[in-house]
């Protein structure tokens, strides 16, 4: 009925393999249709996502283009939440303050009613509440606190074993949730929320912080260990939520250092694999961390996952949960998953185009021969929190270009090309290049646009 709404304007691909294409049209239909029952399940295999999962839908409902669908969700989500007074719990308030807040960034245009205002407001105040109290920070003196530090006992060290990186995780969140928020209440010149959240980012990121050095000098489980298989697990969802909610506090080489824990052990002919209760794998988890590496510019690292995936598409191109290496086929779940949905969508989007503060990524994942095949890449409609834009690569007789165009322009663009192709030949139009670095993992240029179009061009 009424959820089933097609008239957004939903993002247009067309990529260079058209396997892709049917496979995200497939998967934004899939995420319409069956949006409302993930995102409020009556059905109790549902209910056990988490919230953190049910945010990935929403958050790629929003960056398909289904304004329509997210817009329903999201105003049933604030109507359903009603938030307790005082500390809220967390792991529930913090991703659902950080994905309606989302839709708002994306929706310029949508109406913030004053009932809702005043929703936003106590759901922004009790996270604030609650991570005070996990921090600890009460009006004891600063005097007093340091007395009572020096009494503590020296703490024995860390032992990761399941449950410290989703605690990790939870933490990021947290971290995200307090960071949209101070974006959204300084549009809205809310002084109040300004200030407290002025003082509570910095705190919390130095929380963050410390914590990564601690789990970086803890000791691990040795990997045979039958708990590590749900550290691992837990490993590929903080991955997955640090590309997904763009944290840029913590190290990169701290990532890099959880990264190789699993990437080797667990993901094997590029699926996710798992070794309990049995021997499976996942269609769709190993999208998270080609997620990851686009967000870390591994474009090399991205495309072997992405291809493999699109074996296991059935002929309606849906993903099963679980598949069959062996028969290329799918072995368990649904038959379509809406979460394997959700992580092609995040997935193909970032690899295209995402933004950075007031910049704009471009094509830091796509494999490195899309920029020169025969058929182009275009990307219509695609949603930024400044409005829509366009993307293309493709060859004219003599050259390859890339065109951008956004309505509102961002500050800059990166854009990255494959090191293939020689920096110094790259020429721009309607834009003027202020940085071109060959010598990064992945080189890029970045622009300054001056028209709503901007072209890039290199000789074949």
């Amino acid at each position: 009925g009424r959820w089933f709404d097609f008239s957004d304007e939903r993002v247009s691909v067309m990529y260079p393999d058209t396997r892709i294409d049917s496979a995200f049209n497939q998967a934004t239909t899939s995420l319409v249709i069956q949006a409302f029952s993930v995102m409020f399940p009556e059905e109790s295999h549902l209910a056990s996502l988490s919230w953190k999962e049910r945010m990935r839908v929403l958050l790629a409902l929003i960056r398909s283009g289904c304004g329509t669908v997210a817009a329903n969700v999201v105003t049933e989500m604030i109507t359903m939440g009603n938030i307790p007074n005082g500390a809220l719990d967390t792991t529930i308030f913090s991703p659902i303050l950080w994905g309606i807040l989302q839709y708002y960034e994306h929706a310029a245009d949508a109406k913030i009613s004053g009932e809702y205002l005043q929703h936003f407001k106590k759901h922004a105040s009790g996270v604030i509440t609650s991570l005070k109290q996990e921090l600890g920070i009460s009006e004891i003196s600063t005097a007093a606190e340091s007395i009572i530090k020096h009494e503590e006992p020296l703490e024995p060290y860390l032992l990761i074993r399941d449950g410290v990186i989703s605690d990790f995780e939870n933490q990021l969140w947290n971290l995200a949730a307090l960071k949209t928020a101070h974006r959204f209440f300084i549009d809205l010149h809310d002084a109040e929320l300004i200030t407290s959240l002025d003082e509570m980012i910095p705190k919390y990121v130095e929380t963050v912080i410390n914590r990564a050095k601690e789990i970086e000098d803890a000791r691990w489980l040795r990997p045979t260990d039958p708990s590590m298989q749900l550290v691992e697990r837990e490993i590929l969802d903080l991955l997955a939520s640090v590309a997904l909610l763009q944290i840029s506090e913590i190290e990169p080489g701290f990532l890099e250092f959880l990264c190789n824990k699993i990437a080797k052990r667990r993901i094997v002919g590029n699926l996710w694999k798992f070794f309990q209760p049995d021997e499976r794998y996942s269609s769709h988890l190993a999208l998270r961390l080609a997620h990851y590496y686009t967000m870390t510019k591994q474009r090399n690292l991205v495309e072997p996952i992405l291809l493999r995936v699109l074996d296991f598409f059935t002929d309606d191109y849906h993903l099963p949960d679980f598949v069959n290496p062996r028969t290329y086929g799918g072995s368990a779940g649904v038959g379509s998953s809406v979460i394997a949905a959700s992580d092609l969508i995040l997935l193909l989007r970032d690899m295209v185009l995402y933004e950075n503060g007031s910049n704009l990524v471009v094509l830091a994942g796509i494999p490195a021969d899309w920029f020169t095949a025969k058929k182009a890449l275009v990307i219509d409609s695609l949603p930024t929190r400044t409005g829509t834009s366009h993307i293309e690569v493709g060859s004219s007789s003599n050259q390859h270009q890339i065109e951008i165009s956004c309505v509102e322009l961002p500050d800059e663009y990166e854009v990255h090309i494959p090191s293939s192709v020689p920096m110094s030949m790259v020429k721009a139009f309607g834009a003027s290049i202020v940085e071109r670095t060959s010598k990064a993992a992945s080189p890029f240029l970045k622009l300054v646009p001056l028209t709503e179009e901007t072209v890039l061009t290199f000789h074949k």
